[in-house]
């Protein structure tokens, strides 16, 4: 299964703006490299669209910028928990099983 397409620009600055949050990213010398978004909501925070520039696949990239996130999302004294959403067999899943999250919720829809 594959992940699903991906939200433009314009959508990801209206999340951040509407629902309020953080966008991250890493470049390597002005390229860019993988972002994603952490927004809050009471003492729950939720990574957002995890995604990588396909030249810096497999490097560990989208890996090493969550686990930066994760410390900060943790070091704000208002976030207790960490949530990650991401569709089976993902991307997203394998990275985020790397920074140590594991399964607690398994939803099927049709």
């Amino acid at each position: 299964m594959g992940c699903k397409k991906k939200r433009g620009a314009a959508d990801i600055c209206e999340g951040v703006k509407t629902v309020g949050g953080n966008w991250w990213m890493l470049t390597h010398t002005s390229e860019f490299v993988a972002n994603c978004g952490l927004f809050r909501h009471g003492l729950t925070a939720r990574f957002r669209e995890v995604t990588t520039h396909p030249n810096w696949r497999q490097r560990g990239s989208a890996r090493m910028l969550c686990q930066l996130v994760l410390a900060q999302g943790f070091k704000d004294q208002t976030v207790e928990q960490l949530v990650m959403v991401a569709e089976y067999g993902c991307s997203r899943e394998r990275i985020y099983k790397s920074v140590g999250f594991s399964l607690r919720l398994c939803q099927v829809a049709f």
